[in-house]
Parts: C-alpha cells; sequence; structure tokens
C-alpha cells in the first residue's frame, strides 16, 4: 500500500471526511467564484484557529468562542481565560493560565486528553495533539501510527501538529519534524527557522531572513511561496497563508478550490489556514474568514469588543 493511499485513508477515516463527502476528493486549483465569502471584520479577538469546517478564537477578555459544525462538541468550548488557542481536525485545544492544557472535541485517539503539567504553547493536528511543555521538550498525544505523536527529546520554542506529521523550531533555531520518514514533509531544509507549520502533506517555515521554505508534496503548488520576508505562516490542507512583513498584507498560494486562498485585502497580524477555509486577524483586532462556509465556519458570533 502506497504512503499517499494510507494518507488518503486517514483523511476519510481519521479526519472525517467521509461525514463531508463532498471534501473527500480533491477539487481543481481554479477559484470558485461561487465558493468565496469573505466575513465582514466586525468582531475583536486576540487570536485565532482554524481546524477542518470549524473556526475558534481568543476574545478580548480571554475567553474561547468557536462557530461553524458542532461534531462532538467542538464548537462548545470550556469557560475560564486561555492565552493559546489551536484548532484541529475535529478537536480544538488551548492553554489556560495557569500554563494547563484543556482540550474538546473528538477524543477517538485520546487527542483530547492531554497529560497534567505547565505549557507555553499547543498545536492540535489532524488526530494528535503536541505541545512545548514548561522546560522547552515537547508532550504529544492522540494517533501515534506514524510516529506523529513520538517527539524527539530535543528542546524546542515551538511546535506544530499536522495531518500525519509533526515538526517543531528547537531552541537552536534548527528544524526538526517526526512522523513517517517516508514522507517528503517530514524532511526539514537545513538553515535556521523563527517558525515552522506543519499542513496535510508538506509544511512550511519561516527562516531567519524572513523569506519562506515549504517542502512535501506539491500537488498545487503549495510548496511555492512568493518571494519577499514574512512574519507570520500557516499551512492548511494543500495551500498555505502567509503575513507579508512590509504592509501586512496575507498572502496565499496552493489549492484555491473554495477560496480559501483569495485573502481580502488589508494588514494582518495573523493567518490561520485550515482545510477549505481561512481565517486572519487584521491589525485593528477584527476577525475576516473567506473560504467554503457550508458550516457557518466564517461567521463569527457576536463577542465582546
Amino acid at each position: 500500500m502506497s504512503n499517499r493511499f494510507y494518507r488518503f485513508l486517514c483523511l476519510t477515516i481519521c479526519v472525517g471526511l467521509i461525514a463531508h463527502p463532498s471534501q473527500a476528493a480533491r477539487a481543481p486549483t481554479a477559484s470558485n467564484a461561487s465558493g468565496i465569502a469573505w466575513q465582514a471584520g466586525m468582531d475583536k479577538m486576540s487570536s485565532v484557529s482554524v481546524g477542518l469546517d470549524h473556526s475558534c478564537g481568543i476574545k478580548l477578555d480571554g475567553t474561547v468562542a468557536c462557530w461553524g459544525l458542532n461534531v462532538d462538541g467542538k464548537t462548545d468550548p470550556p469557560a475560564g481565560v486561555f492565552s493559546k488557542i489551536s484548532a484541529g481536525a475535529d478537536h480544538n485545544c488551548g492553554i489556560k493560565q495557569d500554563g494547563t492544557v484543556e482540550c474538546w472535541g473528538n477524543d477517538d485517539f485520546s487527542q483530547s486528553t492531554p497529560p497534567g503539567g505547565a505549557f507555553t504553547q499547543v498545536s492540535a493536528g489532524g488526530s494528535h495533539t503536541c505541545a512545548v511543555k514548561s522546560n522547552d521538550t515537547v508532550a504529544c498525544w492522540g494517533l501515534p501510527d506514524d510516529g506523529q505523536s513520538s517527539p524527539p527529546g530535543d528542546t524546542f520554542k515551538q511546535v506544530s501538529a499536522g495531518l500525519l506529521h509533526t515538526c517543531g523550531v528547537k531552541l537552536d533555531e534548527t528544524l526538526a519534524c517526526w512522523g513517517n520518514t517516508l514522507l517528503p514533509e517530514v524532511n526539514p531544509p537545513d538553515g535556521t527557522f523563527i517558525q515552522v507549520s506543519a499542513g496535510a502533506e508538506h509544511t512550511c517555515g519561516i527562516k531567519l531572513d524572513n523569506t519562506v521554505s515549504c517542502w512535501g508534496e506539491n500537488d498545487y503548488g503549495q510548496l511555492l511561496p512568493p518571494p519577499g520576508a514574512f512574519i507570520q505562516i500557516s499551512a492548511g490542507y494543500f495551500y498555505s497563508c502567509g503575513v507579508r512583513k512590509s504592509d501586512g498584507v496575507v498572502l496565499c498560494w496552493g489549492n484555491n478550490s473554495d477560496g480559501q486562498a483569495t485573502p481580502p485585502g488589508g494588514s494582518f497580524t495573523q493567518v490561520s489556514a485550515g482545510y477549505f477555509h481561512t481565517c486572519g486577524i487584521r491589525q485593528d483586532g477584527t476577525v475576516n474568514c473567506w473560504g467554503k462556509n457550508n458550516y457557518g465556519q466564517l461567521f463569527l458570533p457576536l463577542v465582546s469588543r
């Protein structure tokens, strides 16, 4: 059985695309204008993260709001104040004020059952989760089949959980990735990086000079970032988006079947690429989302200003 066929099986079984058959087959790269929708930037948040068919964000008071398809309670966040949030395929995790991790949503592979202790950053992937502990080591939990939940014993400053692999930026600013070593997205380039983002079958990172490098599968041009300097990047499902350093403009490349790679104009501070939709935070703190909207994943609930 080929690696790519195995990954497709995981997409349909582990990630839950059987419930959404229209998403199971890859769509063509051409933009479908009827699938493009932009959420008017009305509500302010400090952070936003996009999953399969839902989105979550941290409001200005530190509480979490989620919107979109509510399977297994993934859009029903717990009460309390959070400092970090990460949306996976069908589960979410966040870091609370005391540094502990709390997760909600699907827990078929224990991806929503975090270990105890204090953490500084968390990343929810397809059916696994990884987080950086207060001692700079990484802990992972959830689906272990390809080794994506078995981090090395190095120390890290940032980690990103993808579909069947995970990558992190070590304290010496080099990269380490784990998962099926036969997959190209698990083999990072040499050099030093300030951020890494693991997608479905590709990974992108920002180097010290703020340029972007991507590796893995290149079905839709997701490995071909535009030139220039970026301050933040997010790898999604066969596409990626980044915030340009010079003016805060969001640029996206790769699969654009539902307008997920067609961002609105203006300046942003953060962007999160999901499977078929994307959300970003503008410089004034308002949130815009674009792409597929079959479950209301583009339209935020009313939140406190």
